[in-house]
């Protein structure tokens, strides 16, 4: 059926209403989630990865540690500082490393994870929408005072980072 022109015109213009109100909401979304990014250090994003995630981190360490004794186990993510960094920095922890230990290796990653092609790999993992509205630098460096302050974090938490593995079932 052919609709009539004045209701199509009307029509397309409710569509041209609705597209416009949508990009705007959406613009909007964005910037509140880039606000919110924006008052978030990388010790807050780890903190949420080891609370809200201690089952899939339980489960990543076991099988580290049902690998290990048998093959070399390779751990890796998409920057390879976030994911990665919290699981062999656990990895590291358990095997009798210190903090200082510990948080050295961690930084090695900022050799790589704050370069061009480093920042690149962290805007790949964002809408291309939203990444254009962040400042990843911060995101992109690996820092030894970051995990140090979840270390903090965790300590006054769960007493320890043993506290904590215990906590999420990891003997």
């Amino acid at each position: 059926t052919r609709v009539a022109p004045a209701l199509s015109r009307s029509l397309w213009r409710a569509v041209a209403r609705y597209a416009a109100a949508r990009e705007a909401a959406g613009a909007a979304y964005d910037e509140r989630v880039a606000a919110l990014l924006a008052e978030l250090s990388l010790a807050d994003v780890y903190e949420w990865i080891l609370t809200r995630n201690g089952n899939a981190v339980r489960r990543a360490l076991e099988v580290c540690a049902e690998a290990l004794p048998r093959a070399p186990v390779l751990v890796h993510c998409t920057h390879g500082k976030d994911r990665t960094g919290l699981l062999v920095s656990l990895l590291l922890h358990a095997a009798g490393a210190s903090a200082e230990e510990v948080a050295a290796e961690y930084a090695r990653t900022d050799a790589w994870a704050a370069t061009a092609e480093g920042r690149a790999a962290q805007e790949a993992m964002l809408p291309a929408r939203l990444a254009a509205r962040l400042d990843l630098d911060g995101f992109c460096r690996a820092s030894p005072a970051t995990l140090h302050e979840l270390w903090r974090r965790v300590e006054a938490r769960y007493g320890s980072v043993d506290g904590y593995m215990r906590g999420i079932g990891v003997a």
